[in-house]
């Protein structure tokens, strides 16, 4: 079928997380090849094959840096569902405006299973769990406090209505599916064949916990099964540690967060790339969930009605185990770890043995990430079990200040990381020119001297740095190949190769220049380059200057722009620059581009006019993209070409001038101005000075009859002020001979008459060169 497709081909594969391993070492190369299931399915992800194919992945952990998926690539994170979302969910789910209205109004005032229910399978769970309650005329809320005991309910509830026919015990039952559960999650497996499970399971096409369907093979079908949600593989592996005698369960309690905790390590390699390495970080990323279910099961209160019920009992020891291995990991690891360690906590729901953990730390980290919902609610409910917080570190968003604000009085330190640009620190950064590099790849170089927000007064870039740190950076060129696959997103700024050295960054804010209105302010998103592969990331603030994301590894960032309405009018600068003029010149040669405010003004002067001179004005104005414009010049007998321009938002590599204007070189002064094709003034007049120093002057004319070398020349253009291009300049004159000098003498007397004649008719008369 694929090899007599002329057309686009779509392949999805849903739960990439859930394969074994797709890394190939060998790819095939032809659609005609044949080659194992595994191989042809990695060369379709590297684009070996069906180079025209699109591909749809999702994953419930991050994707390896370099591990598939060659060529442009866009990213999306589900958050789950927003509060409407779950009341929309709740009323398709009930179908009865009755017991609809009744079930949501009881979890839309229980914070907690509000919360839990953005995450969709929990939401679908809770409505099952309610409806039984419904029917048997139980209290709907007691009980569901974590996503442990939502589970447990559950399961108690298919055990007693759906399972009485079973030719199994409930605890036999219920060790046999923690004894699937259990190999699946070590061997990253969700399938399992008909052998493997009646092996294990006496009955379980009648088991509701699992789903029982037929996978076709090439000329049969095979019986296979999963669980019903891979949360309940997860949930099941845990209930399997529990019901171990204690020996085996402390094992492999250890050897499971050992393997947790590994990962971890390993994932702090910031140069690796798909290897040994990278299978035990997804793996440990997996095993995440069992650990959260583990702690939820050693709360006794909740759960030994459920154990005593159906005579198990549980094992003591693996609750200290647990509650060590917690206390451990809070005092080593900050941000994306710490916050596990604290869901760890809320599900263990134990508030003595919480506040224990907690005031004994010096800090809280969670500022490098975005905090949800789900995470938030669990930050709070930590915090009240505390009396007093050292420093907590956060980020300071609405939503979080508005779910947290009674709880953070608790804190004696509070930070909260900045989300405004306006409050960082200015700095001029260095411009570093490496031997082996481009002269025109301008490197900007920022030593930082501490931790907080820096603003480039050059690029409006702003690093918010965690430390110390000298951070190199610069514009590089978007790569159009990967911008092919983008879609309808534009690049809407500067893509910027950023590293950092002995510090790290947090996060970035990069300029933008929309003008925002209904239409386009969810537009903007930022593009993520590495490894020939491109992440979408959705900013956590948007301000009228800056897009603001967090990061975590460095590379390639540029902004993006969502192309969905007509164009809008954005922020937009005129830049001018003068040609150099020479003695045989009749007329001044002035280029005016018209760029988007966010380019560099040093970015366009290093490509594009490194021997011209920059006039200064105000230059910032509103342009639509793809409009027309005319620019108009006074005096009349100047020269503009062309007569008109349509406007794009260029950003780069080259920036080549949008006008020309050509002016008598006896006009030491014009007015500009720029107007729609409507006629309307959108850039008012401006002066235009034209005079530019005469030393620059004379090194033209200099230059024109080759009596400077154009090294020297190039030092005397770019030095600052204009004693050092004079004195340069002069430094030059010793070592070019009478001639030059005589030169020199001759283009200072037109250029500066008066001061010529000054020094001649004084009382100390130079002699003639």
């Amino acid at each position: 079928m694929l090899q007599n497709s002329s057309q686009r081909v779509l392949f999805i594969i849903d739960g990439f997380d859930k394969l074994r391993s797709m890394h190939c070492e060998h790819c095939i190369s032809s659609k005609f090849q044949r080659a194992p299931p595994e191989v042809i399915v990695c060369s379709i992800l590297n684009k070996q094959i069906l180079l025209r194919s699109v591909r749809l992945i999702t994953t419930r952990t991050e994707v390896p840096q370099g591990m598939l998926l060659k060529g442009p690539q866009r990213f999306t994170e589900i958050m789950g569902f927003s509060e409407k979302g779950v009341e929309e969910y709740f009323q398709k789910f009930f179908q009865n405006e009755e017991l609809f209205r009744k079930a949501y109004e009881c979890v839309r005032v229980n914070q907690t299973l509000i919360t839990a229910c953005s995450i969709p399978v929990i939401c679908w769970i809770i409505c099952m769990v309610m409806r039984e309650r419904f029917s048997d005329g139980a209290d709907m809320m007691s009980g569901l406090e974590t996503t442990t005991s939502i589970y447990v309910d559950f399961v108690s509830t298919l055990l007693d209505y759906h399972c009485q026919g079973l030719s199994q015990s409930v605890p036999s039952l219920l060790r046999s599916l923690g004894q699937l559960a259990e190999r699946g999650m070590l061997e990253q497996q969700v399938l399992f064949d008909e052998k493997t499970v009646y092996d294990t399971i006496s009955d379980p096409a009648g088991n509701p916990f699992l789903h029982k369907f037929l996978l076709k093979r090439k000329i049969h079908q095979e019986t296979m099964f999963s669980f019903m949600h891979l949360s309940f593989q997860e949930f099941f592996t845990a209930l399997y540690y529990v019901l171990l005698d204690e020996e085996e369960s402390q094992r492999k309690v250890r050897e499971l967060l050992h393997t947790v905790e590994r990962g971890w390590a390993l994932s702090f390699w910031s140069d690796r790339d798909f290897s040994k390495a990278d299978v035990e970080v997804r793996h440990a990323n997996l095993l995440h969930a069992v650990i959260l279910f583990l702690c939820g099961l050693c709360k006794k209160e909740w759960m030994s009605s459920f154990f005593e019920k159906h005579n198990m009992t549980l094992s003591i020891n693996i609750e200290t185990q647990l509650k060590e291995w917690i206390n451990q990991c809070s005092q080593r690891y900050q941000n994306e770890h710490m916050l596990f360690a604290l869901h760890c906590l809320y599900e263990l729901h134990e508030k003595s043995f919480i506040g224990k953990v907690l005031e004994h730390l010096v800090l809280i980290d969670l500022s490098n990430m975005p905090l949800k919902r789900t995470d938030c609610w669990v930050l709070k409910y930590v915090l009240k079990c505390c009396e007093h917080i050292r420093n907590l570190k956060i980020h300071e968003t609405s939503h979080n200040l508005q779910m947290l604000q009674p709880e953070l009085y608790c804190c004696k330190e509070l930070y909260l990381g900045k989300t405004s640009s306006e409050d960082a620190e200015v700095f001029t950064p260095k411009h570093v020119q490496r031997d082996d590099e481009d002269k025109r790849k301008n490197i900007y170089r920022f030593v930082c001297p501490h931790a907080g927000q820096f603003l480039c007064n050059l690029t409006s870039l702003v690093f918010v740095m965690e430390s110390e740190g000298e951070v190199l950076y610069r514009v590089v060129s978007w790569n159009p190949g990967l911008l092919d696959g983008l879609g309808q997103m534009k690049p809407a700024g500067p893509l910027y190769n950023i590293d950092c050295f002995n510090g790290s960054i947090s996060g970035l804010h990069l300029p933008h220049c929309e003008i925002f209105c209904e239409e386009n302010k969810d537009s903007l998103a930022v593009a993520r380059f590495t490894g020939g592969n491109v992440e979408i990331m959705k900013p956590f603030k948007v301000t009228e200057t800056h897009v603001m994301i967090d990061i975590r590894d460095l590379s390639h960032f540029g902004l993006l722009k969502r192309m969905i309405f007509p164009p809008s009018p954005v922020i937009a600068q005129v830049l001018l620059f003068l040609r150099p003029i020479t003695v045989r010149q009749r007329e001044n040669i002035l280029d005016v581009h018209l760029l988007p405010w966010n380019v560099p003004l040093s970015k366009v002067s290093l490509y594009c006019h490194t021997e011209n001179t920059h006039i200064k004005t105000s230059s910032k104005c509103s342009l639509t993209p793809e409009s027309e414009y005319h620019l108009c010049c006074q005096p009349e007998e100047s020269t503009v070409q062309p007569a008109s321009e349509t406007f794009e938002c260029n950003y780069g590599p080259n920036y080549h001038p949008t006008f020309e204007v050509f002016v008598d070189v006896n006009k030491k002064e014009i007015r500009l101005s720029l107007l729609d094709k409507t006629g309307r003034e959108v850039w008012e007049p401006r002066r235009i000075v034209l005079t530019v120093s005469s030393v620059m002057t004379i090194a033209d004319g200099l230059r024109t009859k080759d009596m400077i070398p154009d090294e020297i020349y190039s030092k005397v253009h770019a030095a600052e002020p204009r004693q050092e291009k004079t004195r340069l300049l002069l430094n030059a004159l010793d070592s070019g001979g009478a001639a030059v000098k005589a030169e020199f003498y001759k283009l200072l007397k037109n250029e500066e008459p008066h001061l010529v004649d000054e020094l001649e008719s004084g009382p100390s008369r130079p002699q003639q060169f």
